[in-house]
């Protein structure tokens, strides 16, 4: 079983003019939120990582600048710049994105995780959406090897990210 780390940091992006008031409050508040169900979200990274048949899986919040990566499977990194992410390109209101090749996509071809160890060729990410329809983040699986979802593979991927939000949700009612 693959060892799995929990990070939480503490980051602000309200004074980031291109992200809304509410989204930046949204994700700091999140950011800042003490889990008391990390177990629980670290058996769904992995649960995600089973699923996909992936070496990696992350959930992660996403603000201006960084990725941070919160629960894992697979990787030891903390968080990404946004810039080198595969994540920023998931968009509110989509379900899913999926890329078979990395290195067959203009998008990822020249990026670091795809050009320099991990060597990652396959991604598919579903975005993190709270009730109240704000995207706070994404989780995603990551391959060192191209490859296609099945139907049932994206059906429990997608579950599993809508139980993430739920748990989120719930711990930061708790704190509210």
């Amino acid at each position: 079983m693959a060892e799995l780390n929990v990070l939480v940091r503490n980051k602000c992006c309200c004074e980031m003019p291109d992200i809304k008031s509410e989204h930046c409050q949204t994700i700091s508040r999140f950011l800042n939120v003490q889990i008391s169900r990390k177990n629980e979200l670290c058996e769904m990274a992995e649960l995600a990582s089973v699923i996909c048949q992936t070496t990696i899986a992350m959930i992660n919040l996403i603000d201006r600048e960084k990725q941070y990566i919160i629960f894992k499977v697979g990787t030891q990194l903390d968080f990404l710049v946004k810039e080198d992410t595969f994540c920023q390109y998931i968009r509110e209101g989509q379900d899913l994105l999926i890329v078979p090749d990395a290195l067959k996509d203009q998008r990822f071809y020249t990026n670091p995780l795809v050009c320099n160890s991990p060597h990652m060729r396959f991604y598919a990410g579903v975005p993190l959406t709270t009730a109240a329809g704000l995207t706070i983040g994404s989780m995603c699986v990551l391959g060192q090897a191209p490859k296609v979802l099945s139907e049932s593979q994206i059906l429990r991927f997608k579950m599993l990210a809508k139980r993430v939000v739920e748990i989120l949700e719930i711990e930061f009612e708790n704190v509210a």
